[in-house]
């Protein structure tokens, strides 16, 4: 109880097994249909990443540069286990519309209610980061599975 254990190696070749395969299969893609075929999955992924996250932040109505910068990270950032595109959303979604000292301490109300979810701008962070997040993580299967059915097919 006094001391954290290490990670596990697995914990961290499981955070990237995922990357690595998506990858690997942009390679197998090249190889089996060639260049030209690799530029269209990889338009692919960018499209099925990107617009799903940039999808969430608009439900969140979180700032048009929130907007843009999920389109563009979440291309990169699924490809990467440390770095998630909920976090980039949500800083920049910080920086252009900070959160209010009042509204820290209305958090607690401005729960109870769904008005109150996107009234308050701490909360409006926390909605632009689950829905970013979550908007990536499917357009990640999504674009997954397209390219795989590209090597497949």
């Amino acid at each position: 109880l006094e001391s954290i254990p290490p990670p596990s190696r697995w914990t961290g070749a499981i955070g990237w097994a995922i990357p690595i395969a998506i990858v690997a299969s942009l390679v197998a893609v090249g190889i089996v249909r060639g260049p030209a075929a690799v530029g269209e999955s990889s338009l692919v992924w960018i499209l099925a990443t990107g617009i799903p996250c940039a999808l969430g932040a608009a439900i969140a109505f979180g700032h048009p540069a929130t907007i843009l910068s999920a389109f563009v990270a979440a291309p990169i950032t699924t490809l990467h286990p440390a770095i998630g595109a909920g976090y980039v959303t949500a800083f920049v979604q910080s920086y252009y519309r900070p959160p209010l000292v009042r509204e820290f301490s209305a958090v607690l109300d401005d729960l109870s209610s769904a008005r109150g979810l996107w009234r308050n701008r701490l909360l409006r962070i926390l909605l632009v980061f689950v829905l970013t997040s979550f908007g990536a993580c499917a357009g990640m299967g999504l674009g997954a599975s397209q390219i795989v059915g590209r090597i497949v097919s």
